[in-house]
Parts: C-alpha cells; sequence; structure tokens
C-alpha cells in the first residue's frame, strides 16, 4: 500500500526526488508497461522536455497550451503524481541494473588539464537488490611526466596508488576511453544497463566521463541520480557543499540505520569504492521507500 503524499508540500518532493522515494522507475499498475519515467530528476528542463514530447502521465494529459511555463508545468505534475500515487495507479518499480562508477585521479579541478588525469577506474553493475553482477577495475598510464609531477604527488599520497605498478600495469591513457565505452556497450547489451552513476556526479562525470575523451554518454547509457546529492536531501533536506557528505559518512550513516553497506579494506582505491558506492544506492533506495510507507525489498 502506498502512503498518500498529500502531507508533503510541493518544494519537499521537488527537493527529495517527489519525497525521496528513490524511484527510478515507474509503472501503471494497471498495464504493467513501463512508462517514460525511466529516470526521474529533480530538474523542470528535463521534465520541460519530457512533457513537450510526451505531455501524459498514466495516459492523463497534462498539456496546457503553449504558454505555460516550465515552473507551472512543474507545480501540475507533482500534484498529478501525488494524486496517481494515492489513487494507487503508479508506484515504485524494479529498476534495470546500474553501473556505479568511482574514479581515481592526478588531481582535483583547477590543476593543468595536461595533468589532470584519470589513473584507475572501478566500476560496478548491480541489480535492484545490490547484488554484483558484473565488475570492471583498470589502471591507467598517463605517461611518466604525469605520474612524476610534482603537482600531481598530493594524489598519490591520499590514494596510494603506486605509481610504479601504474607504469607496469596501466593500459596506455591514448587506449583507455575505447575501451571503457566498449566495455559499457557490451555490458548494455549483455546486462541491460540503462544508466550509469557515482558518488560525485559532478566530479566523475563533469570532469572526465561526460567531457573529451572519454564521453561516455556516446554509447548511450542514461543518467541516473547523483548519490551525494539523494544522501544529502535524505540525511540534510538540502544539497550543497555540506559538512558531513563524503561516501564514507553516507556510508556510515545508512549502517547506523541498519543497512548493509560495504565495507573496503582501504580507502580510495576505485573498485573499492565502487562497490561501497553501489551499497549506497541500495541504502538509499530502501531509506527511501521505507520514508515513502512501501515495504523495501528483502
Amino acid at each position: 500500500m502506498v502512503k498518500k503524499l498529500s502531507r508533503f508540500k510541493t518544494v519537499d518532493l521537488q527537493a527529495a526526488r517527489l519525497t525521496a522515494c528513490g524511484i527510478t522507475g515507474i509503472q501503471t499498475r494497471e498495464s504493467g508497461r513501463p512508462t517514460i519515467f525511466k529516470r526521474l530528476k529533480s530538474d523542470t528542463a528535463f521534465f520541460g522536455r519530457l512533457y513537450d514530447k510526451h505531455g501524459t502521465i498514466n495516459g492523463r494529459s497534462l498539456y496546457k497550451g503553449e504558454r505555460e511555463s516550465q515552473s507551472q508545468f512543474w507545480t501540475r505534475f507533482v500534484d498529478t503524481m501525488c494524486t496517481e500515487f494515492e489513487q494507487g495507479h503508479v508506484g515504485p518499480t524494479e529498476r534495470p541494473p546500474l553501473l556505479t562508477i568511482d574514479l581515481e585521479a592526478t588531481g582535483l579541478p583547477g590543476m593543468a588539464k595536461d595533468l589532470l588525469k584519470i589513473v584507475e577506474i572501478g566500476a560496478v553493475i548491480t541489480d535492484f537488490d545490490g547484488k554484483i553482477m558484473d565488475e570492471l577495475s583498470v589502471m591507467i598510464n598517463p605517461g611518466f611526466d604525469v605520474l612524476n609531477h610534482q603537482d600531481c604527488g598530493p594524489a598519490f599520497r591520499v590514494t596510494g596508488i603506486d605509481r610504479d605498478e601504474i607504469m607496469r600495469r596501466g593500459i596506455p591513457y591514448a587506449e583507455a576511453p575505447d575501451r571503457l565505452r566498449s566495455w559499457i556497450t557490451g555490458k548494455m547489451e549483455s546486462r541491460g544497463i540503462e544508466a550509469a552513476t557515482s558518488y560525485n556526479r559532478s566530479y566523475d562525470f563533469g570532469v572526465f566521463l561526460s567531457q573529451d575523451p572519454w564521453n561516455i554518454e556516446s554509447t548511450g547509457i542514461g543518467e541516473y541520480e547523483c548519490l551525494m546529492e539523494w544522501f544529502q536531501r535524505l540525511r540534510f533536506g538540502r544539497t550543497g557543499r555540506l559538512r558531513g557528505s563524503k561516501a564514507t559518512d553516507a556510508a556510515a550513516w545508512l549502517a547506523g540505520r541498519g543497512h548493509e553497506v560495504y565495507t573496503p579494506p582501504g580507502h580510495h582505491r576505485a573498485l573499492w569504492d565502487a562497490r561501497m558506492e553501489a551499497s549506497i544506492e541500495r541504502g538509499l533506495s530502501v531509506e527511501s521507500r521505507m520514508r515513502l510507507g512501501g515495504s523495501p525489498s528483502p
């Protein structure tokens, strides 16, 4: 039984992804057919594009004329979704397998672009219940000069990654983007993944994966909620530069609330962190559905 949402304010719904319910797919309970809402995002521009193209929610038209603003559409979208939830017509469904990616790099935004390089990628594919279906771990060699540049030293002291190991095992940097895109494309076909995320999308995707030469969106992989922002909405009710927002903070908070979270044997290694972040996604999803009043999966 889905809890009624009438007691929630519109602003709460927007800020918390429809009361932080963690829904990544919505389907009509009458037909069981997945609708156009395979990914929900608190972004009026996204819903504006979706509205312009489709104009319906669960068969109910939302079209009110070309002069309607996106904010007006968003308000009516929330109202309509509340009504649909209250009447039991729509509800959370099992999301497709999800790709969670973590990166280790030579530094942070602001350093010279020719020095800011990825040196390790960890990727985990999980099903709706958080079970690991597949993994990827790869070291990437950006070259001797980059690895040994004095400006990159602090990053390696934090991660503990051995630069000599990167020189021995790392694949050439120029080959890495194609290798990653090929792997993702293959897993979209074999594992059915539709979306990719990370704990801090603004860094992993904004600085690297959505930019050349990586540009993983060219594979057709979709976006998914930024895990850090999702955690912040649940924990603090807002997003931004907030203390206590690291992945380890999210893991500790979820563990304290009884959720099972992967504990890495160390810190700042890509595959370990990707496993932890995938378990954070599972915990956030369960916590969100519990708040909504639904029954979490075991």
